[in-house]
């Protein structure tokens, strides 16, 4: 069997370098869409976490005035009747609901990774669970801890940009 590279060499020099000039677009060409692709999608997801972080931190701001309780909650919910896809849920001390948001459904299972990954990191953090963007951040009001604040967005605008 013949070296393809042989027979590259029997073709005239316009058409050598026609073909490694096309190749080394085409490479340069995947490069950057795949950079703009990859950066592009790093900086939506940046924005959506600055988004939640400030949607938890107002919150926070809500409840230093209130002490959190089933009172709170109407506070909470008036601010957050944002659009469609905004998630908030505020747990006491013993992760008993006291806000939540009924713009996504709670199921057990979603509860239950909740919980593990509340008992896992104890510090405010970021995850992701079936194309929505979680922020969990503890409330501590006067140096006390009295509950924790969960903010999401959906990924699907993400996504579907993409």
């Amino acid at each position: 069997m013949a070296n393809p590279l042989i027979k590259f060499d029997r073709f005239p020099i316009r058409t050598r370098l026609t073909v490694w000039y096309t190749v080394s677009f085409m490479t340069v060409l995947a490069f950057s869409f795949i950079s703009f692709y990859l950066v592009t999608k790093n900086l939506m997801l940046t924005k959506t976490d600055d988004s939640l972080t400030a949607q938890a931190t107002e919150i926070t701001n809500l409840l230093n005035s209130e002490s959190i309780s089933p009172i709170s909650k109407e506070l909470i919910l008036r601010t957050f009747r944002i659009t469609k896809t905004n998630f908030v849920l505020v747990l006491d001390n013993s992760q008993q609901i006291i806000a939540q948001s009924i713009t996504f459904p709670l199921d057990a299972d979603f509860l239950l990774h909740l919980q593990d990954d509340i008992n896992e990191n104890k510090g405010p953090h970021f995850f992701s669970q079936d194309n929505i963007r979680f922020y969990i951040e503890p409330l501590v009001l006067q140096n006390n801890p009295v509950g924790i604040i969960i903010v999401g967005d959906s990924l699907n605008t993400i996504s579907d940009a993409f």
